[in-house]
């Protein structure tokens, strides 16, 4: 079997036609099932098979296999003429009709992965190909995981004295939970510890990983760091020490900006390379004593201060660079929050979401629970609060640990007394990706719960994804809380995951990582802390590492090169809001670089704020001409060549008359008497369905307006890409309007690439 990093948006029967003749149905089973259990042996080494199959479908199956072990019995009939109208399959000579007479709960999980199933191994006439797919896998993954643990939750739960839980009709809700793999923890001293046989939640198998796979775009890699830490002789060892490849755990935490900086770096016990510099977080010449309290069952740890020399040598150097060959291959990876002192805040908030998932949750639930999560520094917790008032734990607010969570978004949490997070009596630890995929769902219940409320009752309190316009962001928090009806630690979990972008987690890209970067905190070079997870390491070696040289004050411009060259058109695809107006352009054509096209935002507060958007598009084939931009220090952008998707300039106006249908979105605000073709049901004024040709003409024409490709579908069936705008009339220099998507594409627009010399700007 060969293992592809790269994501294959194609269903998995697809895989196994590569195999073998694809009419061969094995005896007792029809075709889906055969191709489902054929996999099985393959992929559990049963069978010796030279199939190509990539991490997100292995995933995918595994789930599926998970699924359908739960469920079987649930689906057996008797043989003979089906007494429904659903379809009779065989497995092993058994009938099935795949539906299950149980209470919603239960049928939920059943068809959503059922519709996965169908997929993946329905042939081509059930099968959608590309992004859909992906997504399915991807919502699949975060479903299933959630489901795992809140059944366990549930079972912990409803045992407990006093319990005053809905009661759910599982049939063999217990026997189901022991069909699929734990993640084999044990206990030491009273205290979970991850066991030799432990799947990391990245692992297929894992039933509680809710990431289907983390950064696709990065190569694969098997080598390890140059340093690690042996906990049995508690020293520092090379690479070249070993005899054999060992398993790690690797540590995430952060310390840079609680540094000593009137102490000299010190000694440590068990390491003779360097001295570690010192913090007020934690005594770093205990570091033999801390590390031994890691409760993994590794011989080896890799902690940044004893595993990265700390003297800015080219060593140094090499292994900042190797920072996602390191985390990726580590055996598991652990989030040290080592100013947390007890689970006990978070463990209600995760139960809480778990009950309102299962809807074991009683409806007339009124919280009285004010118990903090310990994730944001002491504050006071009262309607009204405003978002700078409130101050999260650091690890969550640094750069480095940024690019850490997007390589291992399945990282276990630890305290500072090395407790793993974990709910269910404490059996079932539980992964970050895990907790903001529970959080994802609970809040889309809940919102769907407002949403039933009579008009008075709902007007008290905003939905937990309500729209911009209605209420800032720095209010939401301070909102919800006079709200009175959720739990504090669940509303802390909210805040924390909407302010540091980590609600995107399972859907991350280099581009996003780029804007949610510019937003950390970081006391060096910002792109050598995220430039290993954004997969440009080579910058220094073409460009230096000047810091003066720095795009919108955020990173160096040859970094910033670079990440465009590997990530490519959608590099300049950001949605943003600006704060000014354009009929003072009209007025007043002088504008400073704006940095429109850039995916992250200036250092310094400006006029443009980025959006983070987690629109999936993988059927998609990049304009040629966009290779030909260059960026410039100051965030403009040198366009020699573009392909102009439609415009009002006269020179650019095709003879094809047709209506060309687009979803825009404005970066500026629209006059008021301005209306748009369709009624905007989107979360926002900027957001509206317009026929492109008029828009274009009509949207303040006192200059002329582009729609530019940056992408066309596979099909050529649509086009995306961003509005731009002469800053006055005839002006090579631009500024960006908006985004554009368009499911329409004529024959006459369809190949129109300007081939003349344009000479723009874009600021």
């Amino acid at each position: 079997m060969q293992v592809d990093v790269e994501d294959r948006p194609d269903p998995l029967w697809s895989v196994l036609e590569e195999a073998w003749d694809p009419n061969n149905v094995s005896r007792g089973f029809t075709k889906p099932f055969s191709d489902f259990y054929r996999l099985f042996e393959i992929l559990s080494d049963k069978a010796n098979q030279n199939v190509r199959i990539s991490r997100a479908q292995e995933k995918s199956f595994w789930m599926l296999w998970h699924w359908w072990t739960s469920y079987r019995s649930s689906c057996k009939v008797l043989k003979g003429p089906p007494s429904t109208d659903y379809i009779r399959h065989s497995a092993e000579g058994v009938s099935y009709e795949l539906r299950v007479d149980s209470p919603h709960v239960d049928s939920l999980h059943f068809n959503r992965l059922l519709n996965l199933f169908e997929q993946e191994f329905g042939g081509p006439g059930f099968v959608q190909y590309g992004a859909h797919l992906m997504t399915m896998r991807q919502e699949a993954a975060k479903y299933s995981a959630c489901q795992h643990v809140s059944l366990h939750c549930y079972r912990s739960g409803v045992r407990r004295p006093n319990n005053q839980l809905r009661k759910l009709e599982l049939r063999d809700y217990e026997a189901r939970l022991d069909l699929s793999p734990s993640t084999h923890t044990i206990l030491r001293d009273g205290k979970v510890m991850l066991g030799e046989n432990a799947l990391p939640g990245l692992h297929p198998c894992c039933p509680i990983g809710a990431t289907l796979q983390a950064c696709n775009w990065l190569p694969e890699s098997d080598g390890l760091p140059y340093y690690l830490w042996d906990r049995v002789q508690q020293k520092v060892i090379s690479r070249e020490q070993l005899d054999r490849r060992p398993a790690y755990t690797a540590i995430s935490h952060t310390w840079g900006r609680w540094q000593k900086q009137d102490e000299d770096p010190v000694e440590i016990r068990g390491l003779e390379y360097w001295k570690v510099p010192q913090n007020t977080v934690f005594e770093v010449r205990k570091l033999p004593e801390i590390l031994a309290e890691v409760p993994t069952s590794t011989r080896y740890v890799w902690f940044d201060l004893v595993c990265i020399p700390q003297d800015g040598s080219p060593k140094a150097n090499e292994e900042i660079a190797r920072q996602a060959a390191i985390f990726n291959n580590a055996e598991h990876a652990i989030i040290w929050l080592n100013r947390v002192y007890t689970w006990k805040g978070l463990e209600k908030a995760v139960e809480y979401m778990c009950m309102v998932f299962l809807h074991a949750d009683p409806l007339d639930y009124l919280s009285t629970d004010n118990e903090a999560t310990g994730l944001f520094e002491e504050y006071r917790f009262e309607g009204g609060i405003k978002r700078e008032d409130v101050t999260t734990d650091g690890w969550f607010s640094s750069l480095w640990t940024l690019q850490e969570i997007c390589l291992r978004p399945d990282m276990w949490l630890c305290n500072a007394k090395w407790e793993i997070f974990s709910v269910a009596d404490h059996t079932v630890p539980i992964a970050m990706d895990t907790i903001v995929a529970l959080n994802q769902e609970c809040t889309s219940i809940l919102d769907g719960r407002v949403r039933l409320l009579p008009i008075e009752e709902s007007a008290v309190g905003p939905l937990l994804n309500e729209s911009l316009d209605q209420v800032a962001p720095n209010e939401m928090f301070g909102k919800l809380i006079a709200f009175g009806l959720y739990p504090r630690g669940y509303l802390e979990l909210g805040e924390l995951l909407n302010r540091t972008g980590m609600l995107y987690l399972h859907f991350m890209r280099r581009d996003l990582i780029l804007l949610l970067g510019s937003h950390r905190f970081c006391k060096g070079l910002r792109a050598e802390a995220i430039m290993s997870v954004v997969g440009s390491v080579t910058w220094k070696d073409t460009h230096g590492a000047d810091s003066n040289d720095l795009v919108l004050g955020q990173y160096p411009l040859g970094f910033v090169q670079e990440a465009y060259s590997s990530i490519g058109a959608n590099f300049f695809g950001s949605i943003s809001i600006s704060s000014n107006s354009l009929s003072s352009l009209e007025h007043n054509s002088h504008l400073e670089p704006q940095g429109s096209l850039m995916p992250f935002e200036a250092k310094i507060p400006g006029t443009e704020e980025k959006l983070v958007v987690d629109w999936i598009f993988l059927d998609e084939v990049p304009s040629p001409a966009v290779a030909t931009w260059q960026i410039l220090q100051t965030g403009s952008v040198q366009i020699p060549h573009a392909s102009i998707f439609c415009s009002s300039s006269a020179r650019y106006t095709s003879a094809d008359s047709g209506e060309i249908v687009c979803n825009v979105w404005l970066t500026h605000e629209s006059p008021d008497v301005e209306k748009p073709r369709f009624p905007n049901f989107g979360r926002s004024r900027r957001y509206r369905t317009v026929e492109l040709r008029s828009w274009l003409r009509d949207y303040f024409p006192f200059s002329d307006n582009y729609a530019v490709e940056l992408c066309r579908l596979n099909a050529g069936s649509g086009s995306r890409g961003i509005l731009l705008k002469e800053i006055y009339k005839g002006s090579r220099t631009m500024l960006k309007i908006g985004n554009y998507i368009s499911s329409t594409y004529s024959p006459l627009t369809k190949d129109r690439v300007s081939t003349g010399k344009l000479d723009w700007v874009v600021l």
